[in-house]
């Protein structure tokens, strides 16, 4: 859902310039994007039925449509959640194939398999500890602003959606097992939008943490901060472990030019070379 256009961080990070790139572990996250995509139609679907029940309630023959329109309802909404906890473990199979990855590209190692080309920005860097936390810099700064811009669009849908089933369940007079599976749903979506604002919040806080991280390395060298650097990296991949949201990929493109442009001017800020 919150995909359905990363990226539901970006985790997968997407490629900062304009050369060929090579991401093996993309199509993994296209397979979730596919899920939640479902997910999404089935949404537009079950909302659609909630309202028909409704305005058919008060009709002569509105009861009987409505048993099978609420039978079906009840079927698509179980669909939902069990396509919503697929999706989730797909996307964590996903991130542990971007976290070797990104291991594999600030070490010079070969634990991914195939490695990632044009995927970070940072290639002049020597492999080490210092390549890899500007590379998780890069990736929160991202991740920070794509899912700060996510919110309100989630925000939105989420209160549109508990609205129409709260109101479908108050007003129709429903079963008691067809009002748990109409209020299942609203809950599920709650649920999710809680996730993608504590993961802000937490991004929020891994960013300011990485930006007063390089700006002690101006004047300290690499090894005196590796405890520092290896606590942002943890608090970062444990960010995205527990929320399990995959950013735009649509926010991403919008905001792709403006983010490189102050990552490039990040770099310079904090003389990362």
């Amino acid at each position: 859902m919150f995909g359905t256009d990363r990226k539901y961080n970006i985790q997968p990070k997407y490629n900062r310039t304009n050369f060929m790139r090579i991401v093996p572990h993309q199509v993994s996250f296209d397979q979730v994007r596919k899920w939640r995509n479902v997910n999404d139609g089935i949404l537009i679907a079950t909302s659609i039925i909630a309202i028909l029940t409704t305005i058919l309630e008060n009709e002569p023959s509105g009861s009987e449509i409505n048993d099978g329109l609420n039978a079906f309802n009840s079927i698509l909404i179980a669909f939902y959640i069990a396509g919503d906890i697929a999706s989730s473990y797909f996307l964590f199979r996903a991130e542990s194939k971007r976290r070797l990855d990104f291991i594999d590209n600030s070490f010079d190692t070969s634990l991914s398999g195939r490695k990632s080309e044009g995927y970070f920005t940072n290639s002049d860097l020597s492999p080490g500890l210092y390549k890899m936390a500007v590379n998780g810099f890069e990736n929160v700064l991202f991740s920070y602003n794509i899912s700060q811009r996510m919110l309100p669009r989630v925000l939105i849908k989420n209160l549109a959606v508990i609205v129409i089933f709260i109101l479908a369940a108050a007003l129709g007079k429903k079963e008691i097992v067809i009002l748990i599976f109409q209020l299942s749903l609203p809950v599920v979506l709650f649920q999710q939008l809680i996730r993608l604002w504590v993961y802000y919040l937490n991004a929020e806080k891994v960013l300011e943490e990485f930006q007063s991280l390089f700006q002690d390395l101006k004047s300290n060298s690499i090894e005196s901060k590796s405890a520092q650097i290896l606590r942002n990296i943890i608090h970062y991949e444990s960010n995205i472990s527990w929320g399990s949201v995959l950013l735009s990929s649509r926010v991403f493109t919008k905001l792709n030019p403006t983010l490189s442009s102050e990552w490039e001017a990040l770099k310079q800020e904090y003389k990362i070379h």
